[in-house]
Protein backbone atom coordinates (compact mmCIF):
# COMPACT_ATOMS: atom_id res chain seq x y z
CA UNK A 1 0.00 0.00 0.00
CA UNK A 2 1.29 3.38 -1.15
CA UNK A 3 1.88 6.07 2.02
CA UNK A 4 0.81 9.73 1.12
CA UNK A 5 4.46 10.35 1.41
CA UNK A 6 5.83 7.99 -1.23
CA UNK A 7 2.06 9.25 -3.59
CA UNK A 8 3.63 12.93 -2.67
CA UNK A 9 7.13 11.79 -4.20
CA UNK A 10 5.24 9.79 -7.23
CA UNK A 11 4.12 12.90 -8.05
CA UNK A 12 7.30 14.92 -7.40
CA UNK A 13 9.27 12.93 -9.96
CA UNK A 14 6.79 13.20 -12.50
CA UNK A 15 6.17 16.29 -12.14
CA UNK A 16 10.09 17.23 -12.46
CA UNK A 17 10.45 15.07 -15.33
CA UNK A 18 7.70 16.43 -17.23
CA UNK A 19 9.28 19.87 -17.12
CA UNK A 20 12.44 18.38 -18.32
CA UNK A 21 10.88 16.97 -20.87
CA UNK A 22 9.15 20.25 -21.88
CA UNK A 23 12.03 22.04 -21.94
CA UNK A 24 12.95 20.89 -25.20
CA UNK A 25 17.30 20.96 -25.78
CA UNK A 26 17.31 23.52 -22.66
CA UNK A 27 18.01 20.25 -20.04
CA UNK A 28 20.63 19.08 -22.93
CA UNK A 29 22.14 22.23 -23.08
CA UNK A 30 22.42 22.50 -18.87
CA UNK A 31 23.92 19.34 -18.74
CA UNK A 32 27.07 20.46 -21.16
CA UNK A 33 27.24 23.49 -19.69
CA UNK A 34 27.28 22.03 -15.67
CA UNK A 35 30.71 19.29 -17.65
CA UNK A 36 32.36 22.26 -18.84
CA UNK A 37 32.06 24.40 -15.07
CA UNK A 38 32.48 21.23 -13.19
CA UNK A 39 36.05 20.93 -12.90
CA UNK A 40 36.42 24.40 -11.92
CA UNK A 41 33.42 23.90 -8.75
CA UNK A 42 34.66 20.75 -7.83
CA UNK A 43 34.71 20.26 -4.24
CA UNK A 44 32.83 23.44 -3.50
CA UNK A 45 29.73 23.43 -1.45
CA UNK A 46 27.11 25.51 -3.31
CA UNK A 47 23.37 25.45 -3.38
CA UNK A 48 20.61 25.08 -6.49
CA UNK A 49 20.93 29.03 -6.84
CA UNK A 50 24.43 29.32 -6.63
CA UNK A 51 24.80 26.13 -9.46
CA UNK A 52 22.24 28.47 -11.48
CA UNK A 53 24.09 31.77 -10.82
CA UNK A 54 27.23 30.15 -12.18
CA UNK A 55 26.30 28.35 -14.97
CA UNK A 56 24.61 31.70 -16.63
CA UNK A 57 27.89 33.61 -16.13
CA UNK A 58 28.99 30.43 -18.57
CA UNK A 59 26.58 31.27 -21.21
CA UNK A 60 23.37 29.50 -20.16
CA UNK A 61 20.53 30.33 -21.00
CA UNK A 62 16.97 30.33 -18.81
CA UNK A 63 14.46 27.84 -19.66
CA UNK A 64 10.95 28.11 -20.69
CA UNK A 65 9.76 27.88 -16.95
CA UNK A 66 11.79 28.59 -13.24
CA UNK A 67 10.95 24.99 -12.61
CA UNK A 68 13.08 23.50 -14.68
CA UNK A 69 16.13 24.56 -12.45
CA UNK A 70 14.96 22.59 -9.60
CA UNK A 71 14.43 19.45 -12.08
CA UNK A 72 17.68 19.87 -13.22
CA UNK A 73 19.41 20.31 -9.58
CA UNK A 74 17.65 17.21 -9.07
CA UNK A 75 19.17 15.36 -12.42
CA UNK A 76 22.57 16.58 -10.43
CA UNK A 77 21.29 14.79 -7.05
CA UNK A 78 20.31 11.49 -8.85
CA UNK A 79 23.55 10.87 -11.01
CA UNK A 80 25.56 11.76 -7.81
CA UNK A 81 27.49 14.79 -9.76
CA UNK A 82 26.30 16.98 -6.41
CA UNK A 83 25.82 15.43 -3.09
CA UNK A 84 23.30 16.60 -0.17
CA UNK A 85 25.84 18.12 2.59
CA UNK A 86 22.38 18.45 5.05
CA UNK A 87 22.72 21.63 5.74
CA UNK A 88 20.58 24.88 4.36
CA UNK A 89 21.39 28.11 3.66
CA UNK A 90 19.12 31.32 3.18
CA UNK A 91 18.96 32.03 -0.49
CA UNK A 92 19.95 35.25 -2.09
CA UNK A 93 17.73 36.34 -4.67
CA UNK A 94 14.61 38.67 -4.12
CA UNK A 95 11.98 36.46 -5.55
CA UNK A 96 13.55 33.46 -3.65
CA UNK A 97 12.21 35.37 -0.26
CA UNK A 98 15.18 34.62 1.80
CA UNK A 99 14.00 30.73 1.81
CA UNK A 100 16.16 28.47 3.32
CA UNK A 101 17.49 25.78 0.41
CA UNK A 102 19.94 22.49 0.71
CA UNK A 103 23.38 23.05 0.13
CA UNK A 104 25.67 20.40 -2.16
CA UNK A 105 28.77 19.71 -2.69
CA UNK A 106 30.28 19.63 -6.22
CA UNK A 107 31.68 15.92 -6.41
CA UNK A 108 34.66 14.76 -7.91
CA UNK A 109 33.43 11.82 -9.80
CA UNK A 110 33.57 12.92 -13.29
CA UNK A 111 32.96 9.65 -14.79
CA UNK A 112 28.95 10.55 -14.25
CA UNK A 113 28.43 12.98 -16.51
Amino acid sequence: MQTTMDFGKTLRDRGMKQVLENSGSWSETAQAVFAIIRPKVAGTEMTGEDIRRVMCDAGMHQPHSPNAWGAFINLLVRRKLIEPTNTYRQMSAPTSHARKTAVYKVAHNYWNI
